[in-house]
């Protein structure tokens, strides 16, 4: 934001950021999702790639089909990382991890938990460091998925992913 080259104490650099996201989908629950966030992040000093840490307001509506209404949850904090490190010219190790606060009732009327979205790849350069094709694996761990809470939820677990990735990525 300044131009200043010396950093922030601990940070290289400090930014605003801001995300909109929205959806549909044609379905008995028939979601319709908005969330908004705003918020500072600090980029941290790594020799190679990024690693931005930050902190957000999070607002998110909805729509619950099941019982037919509109859902508009409260302001919650939201604790977001994401990186893309090179390692050893063979390939990137990068991910995310999104720490949303409880946000409320959801269309239920059942209190939100806190939810941890967390995806962490590995990414070969197939072709070599110059190449535009990578393939690779990684783990997403998704808990109190949309909030939900694993103890009160009609199916046991349902509210926990797991998810191992296979990925192969080309950059047009």
């Amino acid at each position: 934001m300044t131009g200043n080259q010396t950093g922030y104490g601990f940070a290289k650099d400090l930014k605003l950021t801001g995300r909109f996201d929205a959806g549909t989908k044609n379905t008995a629950f028939a979601p319709s999702p908005r969330k908004l966030r705003l918020g500072i992040a600090a980029a941290m000093p790594v020799s190679a790639g990024f690693w931005d840490i930050g902190v957000q307001a999070y607002k998110e509506s909805n729509y619950n089909g099941i019982v037919g209404k509109s859902v508009s949850f409260d302001l919650a904090p939201a604790l977001v990382s994401a990186w893309a490190i090179p390692v050893g010219g063979v390939g990137t190790f990068s991910g995310f991890i999104d720490i949303v606060g409880p946000k409320g009732k959801d269309g239920f009327g059942a209190k939100t938990k806190t939810e941890t979205l967390a995806r962490a790849k590995f990414m070969f350069d197939v072709m070599g460091p110059k190449s535009d094709l990578t393939a690779g694996v990684g783990i997403e761990y998704w808990r109190n998925k949309f909030g939900c809470n694993n103890s009160t939820a009609f199916v046991k677990n349902s509210c926990t992913a797991t998810t191992p990735l296979l990925l192969v990525e080309y950059k047009l």
